[in-house]
């Protein structure tokens, strides 16, 4: 006999999930789709992310800075460099519109631009595939509404979606802890040839294989909906959520002049950052200092197979090749990692492709239980109403 409490989650599960189940099928197969967003935007859209070298060899940084200012249209404010054979940079550019040149200022707008690292030339920025997940995206966020409206409606599917888990949680949990290692009760038949008497099994078991990481996903995604929240995880982990978006360059013991001082090349701050900094790299961001006092921030991401999607952070001195400070990963507090690694959580690429494809077949897990959710209420609906006629 289910007792009173389960009773009550019995109710909570099954008409919440009832009422909320379309938008909660929008999100989730969306997300599934995110999932390798990059991963096949560089399969289709190859020359936004390569290059053929044609011959040449690769410019110097400088070189492509050079190439890239020289119509006065950009200012380079930093890179992304991508380790591998023909990869192009990603520059970051500010662009200056005079759009009220009556009041005498200038407005800089960001943006990010994909260089070919032998011409120095901008690659096409857009593409068919690009402008799909962007699509996907604005649904996954705002059910392609306003995000004033789509906003407030996914955040609440997700608060629903978490109160269904939990839920679930506690109204199927196993009498027995043994019953989770018993691989007959938890491998349901994955037999289609009768899907009605299949939905409950599916839906039970799928959805225990599944519930960690679609609590991960639940929780950390409530930022996107709820300031509040937001403001209070930030409180809760004593940290900036994604602090590492506000590091700044720091100022250098000695001002130079900048009309006479001579800056380190770029290549040779790398080699600097690797020997201090001695695994393979997946990715380099170099931010450049605004003015001649600052130093060069540099920030470097682990290739190995189950690596933080994090980096770890070198300040250099621009003049001497010098290293002024080292900020390693691993040396943060565990509530600073969460923090600093909340938006990767949510997405699913903390470790990289082990966690993406952790994520990929939750995501997929989660669509599937709102329709076997519906069979099962469907299939009870429907014995309730033969039996209702039986007895008349």
């Amino acid at each position: 006999m289910k007792s009173t409490i389960q009773k009550i989650c019995l109710q909570i599960h099954l008409y919440l999930g009832v009422a909320s189940s379309l938008i909660l099928i929008i999100i989730c197969s969306t997300g599934a789709i995110l999932v390798f967003e990059n991963e096949l935007l560089q399969l289709t859209d190859r020359d936004l992310h390569y290059s053929e070298p044609g011959g040449k060899s690769p410019l110097s940084y400088e070189e492509i800075i050079r190439i890239t200012e020289s119509d006065g249209h950009w200012a380079v404010k930093g890179m992304m460099i991508y380790p591998g054979e023909g990869r192009n940079l990603q520059l970051m550019v500010e662009e200056k519109h005079p759009e009220h040149p009556e009041d005498g200022e200038d407005h800089h707008h960001g943006k990010s631009i994909s260089v070919n690292p032998f011409t120095g030339q901008v690659a096409e920025q857009k593409s068919a595939t690009d402008s799909f997940f962007h699509s996907v995206m604005q649904l996954h966020r705002w059910l392609l509404a306003d995000a004033k409206v789509g906003r407030p409606i996914t955040g609440a599917a997700t608060v629903i979606f978490l109160v269904i888990s939990l839920t679930g949680l506690i109204l199927y949990l196993p009498p027995k802890v043994k019953a989770w290692f018993k691989r007959r009760h938890l491998l349901p038949s994955l037999d289609l040839r009768n899907i009605p008497n299949k939905a409950f099994p599916l839906h039970l078991r799928l959805g225990y294989y599944a519930l960690i990481p679609l609590l991960i996903m639940g929780f950390s995604g409530l930022i996107w909906s709820y300031p509040s929240y937001y403001k209070g995880l930030e409180k809760l982990l004593g940290d900036k959520l994604g602090k590492q978006r506000f590091d700044k360059p720091i100022e250098l013991p000695i001002r130079p002049d900048s009309l006479t001082a001579y800056r380190v090349p770029i290549a040779n701050l790398l080699r600097t950052v690797d020997s201090a900094l001695t695994y393979p790299a997946k990715i380099y961001r170099i931010d450049f200092p605004e003015d001649a006092s600052h130093s060069v921030m540099i920030r470097k991401k682990s290739a190995a197979f189950f690596a933080y999607d994090a980096a770890d952070k070198i300040q250099l001195n621009p003049y001497s090749g010098e290293i002024i400070e080292i900020d390693r990963f691993k040396d943060w507090s565990f509530s600073s990692k969460i923090a600093a690694l909340i938006r990767t959580l949510h997405v699913g690429s903390f470790i990289g492709f082990t966690s993406k494809l952790i994520y990929f077949l939750a995501a997929l897990v989660a669509t599937s239980l709102p329709v076997t959710a519906l069979i099962i209420w469907t299939k009870k609906i429907k014995k309730k109403r033969q039996f209702r006629q039986r007895m008349k």
